[in-house]
């Protein structure tokens, strides 16, 4: 892979989670407390350490999630 594709690839990565993080909201305990269970049950089936940040985002008619480190 060449310079300009790997530097191309991490702006892209950080453009997304700006949108992801900008544009919705964090699930936690607090908010959505089966939400954040499930994601905290299939983090440790899946032994990932920490658990990844959840975020909801309101599109078109839709709610979308996306998991971030």
């Amino acid at each position: 892979m060449s310079t300009v594709s790997i530097a191309y690839g991490t702006l892209r990565e950080r453009l997304v989670r700006l949108q992801v993080q900008g544009g919705g909201f964090r699930v936690n305990d607090a908010n959505f407390p089966a939400s954040y269970q499930a994601l905290s049950e299939a983090a440790e089936i899946l032994d990932v350490s920490p658990v990844p940040k959840l975020y909801l985002h309101r599109g078109t008619g839709h709610i979308a999630s996306y998991a971030t480190r």
